[in-house]
Parts: structure tokens; sequence; C-alpha cells
């Protein structure tokens, strides 16, 4: 017999969930943001057992470490981002997933000012459902950035995250 939580993430279900992670930034230029943890959230809606859209908003605060012999600062990259998922072994206590979508980031430096740019980003993961309602998600993500702001050069940016996930609504019960 499959368990209970093998119905989750159907069709009419939404996800919900809040994470932590670790984000490699690249150079931004001369300004050298250090790897550091980030934090957010996501919601998202299953419109089959394998395709669902979600979107997500996260704060990643680090400091600079500049080329020349100047103060670091403190720096912010917050992004928003809406994602399409493909979900591999739907109704299955484990699910891999792939991920790809557009989104805002807002990358800022204290005194600087701040440049908001288009991100695209790919990856994947994988959801481990304990429950019926509750569960685990691990993701890894690649954002490439074409940065403004006088840094005009694209950025590759990689991400880990794990959180927490809630799936309530229409499913089969």
């Amino acid at each position: 017999a499959a368990p209970a939580a093998a119905a989750q993430g159907e069709r009419g279900d939404w996800e919900f969930g809040p994470f932590v992670g670790y984000g490699f930034l690249d150079d931004y230029g001369p300004i050298h943001p250090d790897n550091d943890w980030l934090f957010g959230a996501r919601v998202g809606y299953f419109f089959t057992p394998v395709w669902s859209l979600e979107g997500s908003y996260q704060q990643f605060r680090t400091n600079t470490d500049f080329e020349e012999e100047t103060e670091d600062l403190d720096a912010r990259l917050s992004s928003t981002r809406l994602n399409a998922l493909y979900t591999f072994m739907p109704g299955k206590t484990i699910r891999p997933f792939v991920a790809a979508g557009i989104g805002r980031e807002t990358f800022g430096v204290s005194g600087m000012g701040h440049t908001t740019d288009l991100g695209l980003n790919a990856g994947g993961g994988v959801r481990l459902f304990l429950t019926d309602h509750f569960g685990l998600r691990f993701d890894a993500r690649y954002v490439s950035v074409n940065a403004g702001g006088g840094i005009n050069e694209r950025q590759a940016n990689f991400e880990g995250a794990f959180g927490a996930l809630w799936t309530f609504g229409g499913g089969p019960a």
C-alpha cells in the first residue's frame, strides 16, 4: 500500500514553504560579494500531478570584498521569481523535479545604490513527503543575471536551499 502522503501534489493542490540556503555569488564587477546564507518563501499551484507553477521571494544579505583597499560594505540581493516545475514520480513519497524560470534580481550595496535586472534560473531538487500534508524540500539553482548599474556583465550565481513544504487544496481524497 502506498503511504497517505502519496495523494498530495495532485491537480488543484497548493504548496507553501519557507526555506534557508547558501548562495555562491559571482564578482559583480569590482564588488566581490561574499558567499553567504539566504532565506525566503515560496507558494506554488499544481496544474497536474507533474506540472506546477510557483512564485518565490528570497533575501541574501552579505558583505563586499572590494579589490581596492576600500572598506567593505553591506550588500543585499533580493529575488522575486516565477518558476515552472516538472515533477518525476508523481504520487510517490520521494519526488525529484526540475525547475526553470525568470525573476527580478535586485542587487544593492550600502551607499552605492542598487540595480534591478532580469534573471534566468534553472535547477532541480527533490520533495520528500513525511505526512499527508507536510514534507521537506531540497533545491539547487543556477541563476544568470545581466547586471546593470555600471557592472554591465553577466553574473553566474549558484544557490542551494533546504526547506519545509505544506500542501493543501483540491487534490483527490
